[in-house]
């Protein structure tokens, strides 16, 4: 019997997954770190001005256990990141 006929025959509840964050991922990161950070980033390339108040708001809104403090750090590295690009990028068209 395959694995989904089982589910189909056998399941009769939904189980929600719980996420444990303090399970240890990719070099003593966790995996969900670089999710977030490169959603950051894409989003904050894309909407530059977004506070760090709105970036909490929408993530809460679908993660209520995300930690803050996680949360702003990334924010913070995602904004260093884009600015330090942006600064080389501009250096960079100087002398072409």
């Amino acid at each position: 019997m395959s694995f989904v006929e089982n589910i189909i025959d056998n399941c009769t509840k939904t189980y929600p997954h719980e996420y444990d964050y303090k399970m240890g991922g990719f070099y003593g990161y966790d995996d969900y770190f670089f999710e977030y950070y490169d959603e950051l980033y894409e989003l904050l390339q894309s909407y530059p001005d977004l506070s760090f108040g709105e970036i909490e708001a929408a993530y809460q809104q679908h993660n209520p256990k995300l930690d803050r403090t996680e949360l702003k750090s990334t924010y913070e590295m995602v904004k260093a990141d884009l600015d330090f690009w942006g600064r080389e990028e501009a250096e960079y068209y100087k002398h072409y």
